[in-house]
Protein backbone atom coordinates (compact mmCIF):
# COMPACT_ATOMS: atom_id res chain seq x y z
CA UNK A 1 0.00 0.00 0.00
CA UNK A 2 1.03 3.30 -0.67
CA UNK A 3 2.00 5.90 2.27
CA UNK A 4 -1.22 7.56 3.70
CA UNK A 5 -1.59 10.65 4.97
CA UNK A 6 -2.32 11.36 8.70
CA UNK A 7 -6.03 12.15 8.43
CA UNK A 8 -6.31 9.05 5.63
CA UNK A 9 -4.45 6.72 8.28
CA UNK A 10 -7.24 7.60 11.43
CA UNK A 11 -9.56 7.47 8.81
CA UNK A 12 -8.56 3.69 8.28
CA UNK A 13 -7.58 2.86 12.10
CA UNK A 14 -10.98 4.55 12.96
CA UNK A 15 -12.54 1.65 10.42
CA UNK A 16 -11.06 -1.14 12.25
CA UNK A 17 -11.77 -3.54 14.89
CA UNK A 18 -8.23 -5.17 15.49
CA UNK A 19 -5.11 -3.37 14.98
CA UNK A 20 -1.85 -6.06 13.57
CA UNK A 21 1.52 -5.13 15.43
CA UNK A 22 4.55 -7.14 14.67
CA UNK A 23 7.44 -8.54 16.55
CA UNK A 24 10.71 -8.05 15.04
CA UNK A 25 13.41 -10.54 15.77
CA UNK A 26 16.95 -9.41 17.20
CA UNK A 27 15.33 -5.75 17.76
CA UNK A 28 15.40 -5.46 21.56
CA UNK A 29 14.41 -2.42 23.37
CA UNK A 30 12.25 -0.56 20.51
CA UNK A 31 8.84 1.03 21.11
CA UNK A 32 7.62 1.58 17.75
CA UNK A 33 5.60 4.46 16.82
CA UNK A 34 2.97 2.57 15.43
CA UNK A 35 2.39 0.66 18.83
CA UNK A 36 1.45 4.16 20.23
CA UNK A 37 -0.52 5.33 17.18
CA UNK A 38 -2.66 2.07 17.42
CA UNK A 39 -2.95 2.52 21.24
CA UNK A 40 -4.19 6.61 21.14
CA UNK A 41 -6.95 5.13 18.25
CA UNK A 42 -8.34 3.00 21.10
CA UNK A 43 -8.73 -0.13 19.47
CA UNK A 44 -7.15 -3.71 20.42
CA UNK A 45 -3.69 -4.18 18.87
CA UNK A 46 -2.69 -7.74 18.15
CA UNK A 47 0.78 -8.36 18.77
CA UNK A 48 1.58 -11.58 16.64
CA UNK A 49 4.22 -12.72 16.84
CA UNK A 50 5.65 -11.38 20.21
CA UNK A 51 9.03 -9.61 20.55
CA UNK A 52 8.95 -11.18 24.02
CA UNK A 53 9.96 -8.13 25.08
CA UNK A 54 8.74 -3.69 25.75
CA UNK A 55 6.00 -4.24 23.00
CA UNK A 56 4.22 -7.34 24.98
CA UNK A 57 5.55 -5.69 28.40
CA UNK A 58 2.95 -2.84 26.88
CA UNK A 59 0.29 -4.38 25.73
CA UNK A 60 0.13 -6.62 29.18
CA UNK A 61 0.34 -3.45 31.16
CA UNK A 62 -1.76 -1.32 29.43
CA UNK A 63 -4.37 -3.91 29.00
CA UNK A 64 -4.29 -2.79 25.02
CA UNK A 65 -4.27 -5.73 22.79
CA UNK A 66 -3.64 -9.59 22.68
CA UNK A 67 -0.38 -11.46 22.43
CA UNK A 68 0.13 -14.29 20.22
CA UNK A 69 2.62 -16.39 19.37
CA UNK A 70 1.35 -19.30 17.22
CA UNK A 71 -1.48 -20.25 14.93
CA UNK A 72 -3.77 -21.81 16.95
CA UNK A 73 -3.91 -19.29 19.27
CA UNK A 74 -4.71 -16.88 16.39
CA UNK A 75 -7.63 -18.97 14.97
CA UNK A 76 -9.00 -19.00 18.58
CA UNK A 77 -8.63 -15.40 19.46
CA UNK A 78 -10.19 -14.48 15.49
CA UNK A 79 -12.83 -17.46 16.42
CA UNK A 80 -14.13 -14.91 19.27
CA UNK A 81 -13.68 -11.80 17.67
CA UNK A 82 -15.84 -12.45 14.27
CA UNK A 83 -18.38 -14.43 16.44
CA UNK A 84 -18.73 -11.11 18.81
CA UNK A 85 -18.85 -8.70 15.83
CA UNK A 86 -22.16 -11.37 14.43
CA UNK A 87 -23.33 -11.18 17.62
CA UNK A 88 -23.23 -7.46 17.34
CA UNK A 89 -20.78 -6.81 20.35
CA UNK A 90 -18.11 -4.02 20.63
CA UNK A 91 -14.85 -5.34 20.36
CA UNK A 92 -13.36 -3.67 23.48
CA UNK A 93 -10.61 -4.00 26.18
CA UNK A 94 -10.66 -2.63 29.44
CA UNK A 95 -7.77 -0.26 28.93
CA UNK A 96 -6.00 0.95 31.85
CA UNK A 97 -5.03 4.51 31.15
CA UNK A 98 -3.08 5.21 34.27
CA UNK A 99 -0.41 2.39 32.60
CA UNK A 100 -0.85 4.47 29.32
CA UNK A 101 0.25 7.67 30.91
CA UNK A 102 3.55 6.50 31.76
CA UNK A 103 4.87 5.95 28.23
CA UNK A 104 3.45 9.77 27.22
CA UNK A 105 5.17 12.56 25.82
CA UNK A 106 4.38 14.35 28.86
CA UNK A 107 5.17 12.45 31.24
CA UNK A 108 8.89 11.29 29.90
CA UNK A 109 9.26 14.55 29.45
CA UNK A 110 8.70 15.52 33.18
CA UNK A 111 10.71 12.76 34.10
CA UNK A 112 13.89 13.58 32.15
CA UNK A 113 13.20 17.47 33.32
CA UNK A 114 13.40 16.38 36.47
CA UNK A 115 16.58 13.94 36.34
CA UNK A 116 18.34 17.46 34.05
CA UNK A 117 17.30 19.39 37.34
CA UNK A 118 18.72 16.64 39.52
CA UNK A 119 22.22 16.75 37.77
CA UNK A 120 22.33 20.63 37.97
CA UNK A 121 21.73 20.63 41.53
CA UNK A 122 24.53 18.22 41.94
CA UNK A 123 26.82 20.39 39.89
Amino acid sequence: LPRQTKNKLNVELEKADLLLLTGFENVKGWYPVKLFEYYASLKPILLFPSDNDVMEHFLSVTKSGYIINNQNECQELFHKLVNQKINKEIIKLDIDFEKGDFYSRAYQTNLLGNFINTIEKKS
